[in-house]
C-alpha cells in the first residue's frame, strides 16, 4: 500500500489512502508505516497534491492522525527530519494565502469548491494533527525509567 503512494496517479494515491486510513486503526500496522518510509511518502503526497485536492489532503492527515494516536514524542513518533517537514508544510496548507497562491481556477463555483473543501475538510484534521504535534514536541526524547528488579 506504501509503495502505491509513489504512483502519482491521484486515483491509485486515493485509494491506498483509503485504505491506510483504515489500517492505522489496528496497532500492529502503525510501525509498518514508518518502518517503510510511509512517514516521509504521505507528506510528498501533501506537497504534490493537497493545493489542488484538499479531500486527499485531509486523507492523509486523517492517515498521520491516526498514525499518531499513542505518541508520546513528535520526533520519535513520525521522525526528526519528518517531523520538521510536516511541520512546515501542514503551516503553509492551513494559511489561506498560501492554499490558494496558486489557483488559476477562474469559475466560481469551483473556487467555492475549493474554499469549501479546504475549510471543511482539511483544515479541521490538519489543525488537530498540527496541534497534537506542538502538544508533544520537544527537543529532548523521553527517557525510559530502568526496570527495576
Amino acid at each position: 500500500m506504501i509503495t502505491m503512494l509513489d504512483s502519482g496517479n491521484r486515483e491509485v494515491v486515493y485509494i491506498a489512502c483509503g485504505v491506510l486510513i483504515n489500517f492505522m486503526v489496528d496497532d500492529e500496522n502503525r510501525s509498518v508505516l514508518k518502518k517503510d518510509g510511509g512517514i516521509a511518502k504521505l507528506i510528498e503526497v501533501l506537497r504534490d497534491f493537497a493545493k489542488t485536492d484538499w479531500e486527499l489532503a485531509s486523507m492523509v492527515c486523517q492517515i498521520l492522525w491516526n498514525y499518531s494516536v499513542k505518541i508520546t514524542s513528535t520526533n520519535s513518533c513520525f521522525g526528526e527530519q519528518e517531523s520538521k517537514d510536516l511541520n512546515d508544510v501542514l503551516l503553509e496548507l492551513l494559511d489561506r494565502e498560501c492554499a490558494f497562491e496558486d489557483l488559476d481556477e477562474e469559475d466560481e463555483e469551483m473556487k467555492h469548491f475549493f474554499h469549501d473543501t479546504w475549510s471543511e475538510d482539511f483544515c479541521p484534521v490538519a489543525t488537530q494533527l498540527l496541534q497534537r504535534m506542538e502538544s508533544y514536541s520537544s527537543d529532548l526524547e523521553p527517557i525510559e525509567s530502568p526496570s527495576e528488579s
